[in-house]
């Protein structure tokens, strides 16, 4: 109880000062995360490919995710924005989930 209440009162700090909530996809094109980590980091996302053949994969962190809703929403400036979620990676061997 402890714990959420200081949770409620961080978020109610954050959202008091301007900062607006965004939620941000947990699926993403893998070729974003290839192309600024390199081909070595494939062994630790959770890839799979779609109906249309697009290679896609589990948000490996959430800075990326928020950086291409920044780049595909052609925002200009600066934003007030916070995010929570989850980040999936994997050690081992790479799994590949198909999706028909």
């Amino acid at each position: 109880m402890k714990s959420k209440n200081l949770s409620d009162k961080i978020l109610r700090s954050i959202k008091s000062k301007g900062f607006k909530y965004i939620q941000l996809p947990s699926v993403i094109e893998t070729n974003h995360i290839v192309q600024r980590s390199g081909e070595s980091f494939r062994k630790f996302i959770f890839s799979f490919i779609d109906q249309s053949g697009n290679e896609l994969c589990l948000r490996p962190d959430l800075t990326i995710a928020s950086c291409l809703r920044y780049l595909e929403n052609n925002l200009k400036g600066k934003e007030k924005i916070f995010y929570s979620g989850q980040a999936y990676r994997i050690f081992g061997e790479k799994i590949i989930l198909m999706i028909y």
